[in-house]
């Protein structure tokens, strides 16, 4: 009973926020974007309990920029991400300099997580698409220290340098 509420809460929500004018199905698809974007902020690591440090590029989660010193650190920072209904094309850049333990990238798009480890030289570069759903990038720790610089942008940006 509590899930069939919340559910007619959320439809009464959305046909709200898409209002009477223009064209409905835009300003609906529009509002149920934000809602689950909201919702999805709950899934981010924040700031003030990170072990590194973001700079977020723009109003959203998906985009910026994330340094961290770490010195025998364990844990995970939940870095960049967020849901919507629209596609989403994001490209990871990673520098790390490992001195002892290990950092391990984390992706998770919609249900699936892939793990991803730099090249001998410290780099990662990802290209991620989701059409629709969650997208999550983080970073594991384990007894890791080292540096760890990271940049997270739209795809078709053109500057990627971290």
């Amino acid at each position: 009973m509590k899930r069939l509420c919340i559910t007619i809460l959320c439809i009464v929500m959305v046909l709200t926020f898409a209002g009477c004018s223009g064209n409905w199905k835009d300003n609906a698809v529009g509002s149920w974007d934000k809602l689950a974007n909201t919702l999805s902020k709950s899934q981010i690591t924040k700031d003030d309990d990170l072990i590194g440090e973001r700079t977020l590029s723009d109003d959203d989660y998906y985009t910026g920029s994330y340094t961290a010193e770490c010195e025998n650190t364990d844990g995970r920072d939940v870095v960049f991400g967020g849901a919507s209904v629209y596609e989403k094309k994001l490209k990871v850049t990673a520098k790390v300099e490992t001195t002892s333990g290990k950092a391990t990238f984390r992706i998770r798009l919609g249900s699936e997580v892939e793990e991803h480890s730099t090249d001998e030289e410290g780099n990662l570069e990802l290209d991620l698409e989701l059409e629709s759903g969650n997208i999550y990038v983080m970073i594991d720790y384990s007894e890791f220290t080292g540096s760890v610089e990271m940049a997270c942008k739209y795809s078709d940006e053109k500057s990627l340098e971290i």
